[in-house]
């Protein structure tokens, strides 16, 4: 069974649609300029309906593998941050490891009038329990 095209999937929709709306008005140029003949115009009408079905699977398989990558890293995270939790549960020392994960969960906001000093000093701050 070919694979399928149209509709997208809701992880692909706009990026698909911003290739198509490119593809189309490109197409549309050159339907302007150069076809002279009604065969040529039907010759570059089938090569562009393969270029928009190839396009759409690549960047629907493009948009799916970004998904799976961005979806293990946060469970990566998420595995880590439990560990850390249960370490810290049971009272042991923090490892160097466990310590260095702590800094992934600083979120450094970017604040009008704040020096660089000021940003990771403030993360801290707003981190500690």
């Amino acid at each position: 069974m070919p694979a399928q095209v149209y509709p997208p999937s809701d992880c692909a929709a706009a990026a698909v649609e911003a290739h198509m709306k490119a593809i189309l008005s490109e197409f549309q140029q050159t339907l302007v300029s150069v076809m002279s003949t009604a065969q040529e115009a039907a010759q570059t009408w089938e090569q562009l309906k393969t270029v928009v079905r190839t396009t759409t699977l690549r960047t629907i398989k493009q948009r799916r593998r970004t998904l799976r990558v961005t979806y293990k890293l946060n469970l990566k995270r998420l595995v880590k941050r439990e560990e850390r939790l249960r370490e810290l549960a049971r009272d042991t020392p923090l490892t160097v490891d466990a310590f260095t994960d702590l800094f992934d969960d600083l979120t450094i906001v970017n604040e009008p009038g704040m020096t660089p000093l000021q940003l990771p000093t403030r993360a801290v701050a707003a981190s500690a329990p």
